[in-house]
């Protein structure tokens, strides 16, 4: 009775897998197996056929590794299911490379597993172990480890392929933003030439970034500007690089996290911008130009961002379908490149005037006129006149110092400041903020209030306003 209990017991599919949790429980294919020391359990898949493959389990941490190898199986008629090896018989010749096999699979399970926990400091996950137990069989070859500027560079190719996504607006990332990831690598690669520093992964910590920081403030000059960057154009640069990084991390290329350590901020910086009040646009709308020339088309593509809040690359897309009537309402409605959001925007009759002489025969406005040279002409023409070339002092960092300077006024227009003068204008009139954000497309006031340029003067005179509406005296 004693022995059929035994048999009995056997029937029953559980087994004990002690490696890390000794009261842990397997399934597997309901055959008994003995208690181990190591967890590593050898088993016959279809025990019932006359040829069975032999599987592997490995139970730790919670987690059950499965692990098989081609042409690993036995006739069950050999297999000694309590020692999980081959049975040393004349009958099997077989069975001593068989049972070296089994137990070079035991080693390599143990020792991937116990090496992975020692260098990650974490258990592995069930993937990532038969990954390391496969390269160590040499069942699959030692992958070729991507470095940072190969991966960069594979990073931007998918971007500009349209593989990336804009996690705000889930569209592909832009050809200006790829344009800037492009710029990125090229910095990170004059810095590894002039460090002579082949840069890796391994590299991206707090004390890369202090002497990227300062190649790149004080030591690199910008073909564009003549001058090395400064913090906010920095600022930029580091945020593509961590977004690099993050995307390195994300995909297991790296396990460096350095990058989101406090030491690798992102350098920002309060810019003296500024902007053109009700009055100066007006005499900038009258200076005179050659008529019909490019300096006057670029001159009332300023003065309509100026009463519109458009970007330039906004402004170049507007065509005649853009221009909306509802009840005697005339309005601009158009769906802003930079994030996709539709905005509505109010249009005088003057500026309806003003937009229809720029009419193509396609119905666009303002398209073909490259950004820079607007910026170059609008500077031309600002210069024209007094009010303009009076100076102004701006606060600046150049190489690393603060520093403030007087500069000329026009010297510091560009086809941004028409809509940051929008913004400024509606506000020192007493639009809410919420108004004026549904016509600039801002999500948020912090951001919104960026492009407000108010000085202390600006400000009495908004509270004066407020008091009078409310009838406070002041």
């Amino acid at each position: 009775m004693e022995n059929r209990g035994k048999k009995n017991r056997r029937k029953i599919g559980l087994f004990l897998a002690p490696i890390l949790a000794p009261d842990s429980v397997c399934i597997i294919n309901f055959q008994i197996m003995p208690r181990t020391n190591t967890g590593v359990l050898f088993y016959l898949k279809t025990p019932q056929k006359l040829v069975s493959p032999i599987k592997c389990v490995f139970c730790y941490s919670n987690q059950q590794l499965y692990y098989y190898e081609k042409k690993l199986s036995i006739e069950p008629m050999f297999w000694n299911r309590n020692q999980q090896r081959a049975k040393e018989t004349k009958s099997y010749a077989g069975y001593f490379d068989l049972n070296a096999t089994l137990d070079n699979i035991e080693t390599a399970i143990l020792s991937c597993y116990r090496k992975f926990i020692n260098d990650k400091g974490r258990e592995p996950d069930v993937d990532e172990l038969r990954e390391l137990i496969q390269l160590k069989r040499g069942i699959i070859k030692t992958k070729q480890r991507i470095e940072l500027f190969e991966f960069i560079e594979q990073f931007i190719q998918q971007a500009e392929s349209g593989k990336h996504l804009n996690l705000q607006t889930g569209k592909p990332i832009k050809e200006v933003t790829v344009h800037t990831y492009r710029q990125t690598l090229n910095l990170l690669k004059e810095f590894s030439a002039s460090r002579k520093w082949k840069l890796k992964f391994a590299d991206m910590n707090p004390e890369f970034h202090k002497d990227f920081v300062h190649f790149l403030s004080c030591e690199y000059i910008s073909p564009e500007s003549g001058k090395p960057y400064k913090p906010n154009s920095v600022g930029k640069h580091i945020t593509n690089l961590k977004t690099f990084l993050s995307n390195a991390f994300e995909r297991k290329i790296t396990d460096n996290q350095d990058f989101r350590l406090k030491g690798f901020k992102v350098l920002k910086e309060d810019v003296d911008s500024i902007y053109l009040n009700k009055e100066e646009i007006n005499i900038l709308s009258v200076i005179e130009v050659v008529p019909n020339s490019f300096e006057e088309k670029v001159r009332d593509l300023f003065v309509i961002g100026c009463n519109t809040g458009l970007r330039i690359s906004d402004l170049k897309r507007l065509s005649k379908d853009h221009i909306k009537r509802t009840n005697n309402e005339h309005y601009i409605e158009i769906e802003m490149k930079k994030t996709g959001k539709p905005v509505t925007i109010p249009l005088t009759e003057k500026l309806e005037s003003l937009l229809f002489k720029y009419q193509a025969p396609n119905g666009n406005f303002f398209s073909g006129i490259h950004d820079q040279r607007v910026n170059d002409a609008i500077k031309e023409i600002a210069v024209k006149s007094e009010i303009f070339q009076q100076e102004v002092i701006i606060n600046t960092t150049e190489r690393g110092m603060r520093l403030s300077k007087r500069v000329p006024k026009y010297q510091l227009i560009t086809n941004h400041t028409a809509r940051r003068s929008f913004a400024t204008n509606k506000v020192l009139e007493g639009y809410p903020y919420s108004a004026i954000m549904l016509i600039t497309g801002h999500k948020t006031e912090k951001a919104f209030l960026r492009y407000v340029k108010i000085n202390g003067y600006d400000a009495i005179k908004i509270f004066k306003q407020h008091a009078s509406k409310i009838g406070v005296a002041v």
